[in-house]
């Protein structure tokens, strides 16, 4: 304290971490002096402050973990009340739609035959609604599920994974009878591009200390997920500190809540993934991927993928569903006020073919061997669709031309920017032979949009065959990397130099025999930090069914399929409300919601 101060009679204010420090310092120079008398004889009130400075620290933290316990318990509670009134309110619906089967519904269009556009028609027609077109502008369904089969093997250039928490679509796996293989682990290539470490060692820590730490956090993360993300979005809690949390950056929103072996996880769960750095992605697209399936999935280590290719889910119910590809949109005109006799939505589009599904892999022959289609079916021809509600999955803009957008669309489309995700299958040869995954944590701690290898993998050996030529096979890889700045060329060229720099550091000559197929993606909307903490993810939600306009996809809820699919969920029972006129019952779901908002806002006290 300064002199003046003292004159003055003001008193610093001191932390109890200072506080203890300055005791500690003061004991020690105490018991470095010559004098023979004790400190709790000549000082007793350091050893008595310092006592009940840690008594005051150690009571502040008991009672900081009983209110953390308290809201695990509540958390829990709340949970088992959850799934009790959803019981109710499914057996309400039943009863509404029983007698009611045979109505087929509205007609509705779905524009886009990827994994939004099928999985909606899926969920679509298993709550009674059958009366679905599919519009696809390429040659083939599946989107950015591509599957590429060389030499009997299926390798994935897009979506790879299936976690545990994807139930809908683990239980569409086994209706049509497609295997999922667990996948060997994953392993991290460190900064000196020379040892290599289990991922799951990355995360959870080498001792049993930080094993305990990283499922404490992992506990604490769960909390925090439910009470500061899901239960504010889905019960429309629409406040100005969630958007203020929502808007910070994935990485700051870790570091606040002292999160880091979170943190760890989140680079090999977004970073490589091609969803971007943590600095750059917005906590709400972070906790909306990182669900805590996720977590549990990721540190139990089951993770899956489909023997037979993750294409071979969407070419099955293809095959049960109206999907018109090769179907170029030139049209969307929404009617208010249609004329006697049509529909309020009229589509005009462009037909180049007619067959209706194509070979996984052939564009023009079937499984078979069979032509899709005649020769006279290869013309143009202008054909008009009509609907009464339409759900589109493309991106909005790629729309403007197609048809009048409302200043509500315009805001969203504005406010949303997509990457650019490169993926190849290489043949490379002189590198790993083990059928994993690896992660370059040199990239993935730097600037990943130089376009630098962020991850590649060997096709495991899914099948007996592949399995008995393991050591034999061609070394076929897959590769990532960001495209932000570089073009296709480019990339390629940084994949040859990256494959023999990290080769040569493990002491071995890796080099690139072949790019068998490469693909830039459009990839991973992301909502700008100023859109967020203005509240687009409430207006996103307030926009669907105006002008009898459906939207799902990527860019409202993620990239990850089971983001989609569990969105098209939500997404299909507010359609199903409006078509099957439940209006006059909704007034249980707003007193449940009223209440929840009530308990939420009760048990977020603590936050503050």
């Amino acid at each position: 304290m300064s002199e003046e101060e003292k004159k003055d009679g003001v008193v610093p204010a001191v932390s109890t971490v200072d506080l203890l420090e300055e005791h500690d310092d003061r004991e020690i120079r105490f018991l470095d002096n010559d004098s023979p008398c004790c400190c709790c004889v000549c000082a007793p009130w350091t050893c008595c402050s310092y006592s009940l400075g840690w008594l005051f620290f150690f009571v502040l933290k008991m009672v900081d973990y009983v209110f953390l316990m308290l809201r695990w318990v509540l958390t829990l509670v709340y949970f088992v009340l959850w799934f009790f009134l959803y019981y109710i309110w499914k057996r309400l619906l039943f009863c509404f739609r029983w007698g009611r089967e045979k109505d087929p519904g509205p007609c509705i269009g779905i524009v886009g035959a990827g994994p939004a556009g099928l999985s909606m028609a899926e969920i679509l027609r298993e709550r009674g609604f059958a009366d679905v077109t599919l519009l696809e502008r390429t040659h083939r369904v599946g989107g950015k599920s591509v599957s590429i089969k060389y030499e009997g093997l299926v390798h994935e250039m897009g979506t790879c994974y299936v976690a545990a928490g994807y139930t809908f679509l683990i239980g569409w796996f086994r209706r049509h009878g497609i295997e999922l293989y667990r996948l060997p682990q994953h392993t991290l290539l460190r900064k000196d591009n020379k040892t290599t470490i289990s991922f799951k060692r990355f995360v959870l820590g080498k001792n049993l200390g930080e094993f305990i730490s990283a499922y404490m956090q992992t506990l604490k993360y769960f909390t925090l997920w439910m009470w500061q993300y899901h239960l504010p979005l889905s019960l429309g809690i629409r406040k100005q500190a969630f958007n203020d949390n929502m808007s910070m950056s994935f990485e700051a929103w870790l570091d606040r809540h002292n999160l880091p072996a979170v943190k760890r996880f989140c680079l090999r769960a977004i970073t490589v993934m091609g969803y971007g750095p943590l600095y750059d992605v917005p906590a709400l697209h972070g906790l909306r991927w990182c669900v805590p399936s996720l977590l549990i999935s990721g540190a139990a280590y089951i993770i899956l993928e489909p023997v037979q290719g993750w294409n071979s889910i969407w070419q099955a119910m293809a095959w049960t569903h109206d999907v018109r590809l090769e179907t170029e949109i030139l049209e969307i005109e929404r009617r208010a006020n249609p004329p006697p006799g049509e529909r309020a939505i009229k589509v005009t589009t462009r037909h180049r073919r007619r067959y209706h599904l194509p070979s996984p892999y052939i564009s023009e022959e079937g499984p078979t061997g069979e032509k899709l289609c005649d020769e006279e079916c290869k013309e143009e021809r202008i054909k008009e669709y009509q609907f009464d509600h339409i759900v589109i999955t493309t991106p909005l803009d790629e729309l403007e031309e197609m048809m009048s957008m409302t200043d509500e669309e315009k805001a969203i489309r504005d406010a949303v920017k997509w990457r650019r995700f490169f993926s190849t299958v290489s043949h490379i040869e002189g590198w790993y032979n083990a059928p994993a995954t690896y992660n370059i944590e040199d990239t993935l701690l730097h600037d990943v949009d130089d376009g630098h290898l962020v991850g590649l993998r060997r096709t495991a050996d899914k099948t007996p065959t592949t399995a008995a030529r393991s050591d034999t096979r061609k070394r076929v890889y897959v590769t990532y990397q960001y495209g932000t700045r570089h073009n296709r060329g480019e990339l390629i060229k940084i994949l040859h130099k990256d494959v023999e720099r990290l080769s040569k550091c493990e002491g071995k000559n890796g080099h690139i025999v072949k790019v068998i197929k490469a693909h830039m993606w459009k990839y991973m909307p992301t909502c700008s930090f100023e859109a967020i903490k203005n509240g687009i993810q409430f207006d996103m939600m307030e926009l669907q069914g105006k002008n009898r306009t459906w939207w799902t996809g990527a860019t409202f809820s993620h990239e990850a399929v089971d983001n989609i699919v569990d969105y098209n969920q939500w997404l299909a029972q507010n359609m199903e409300e409006e078509f099957r006129g439940f209006k006059d019952w909704i007034w249980i779901r707003r007193v449940a919601r009223k209440a929840n908002r009530w308990f939420h806002s009760l048990l977020t006290l603590h936050n503050k």
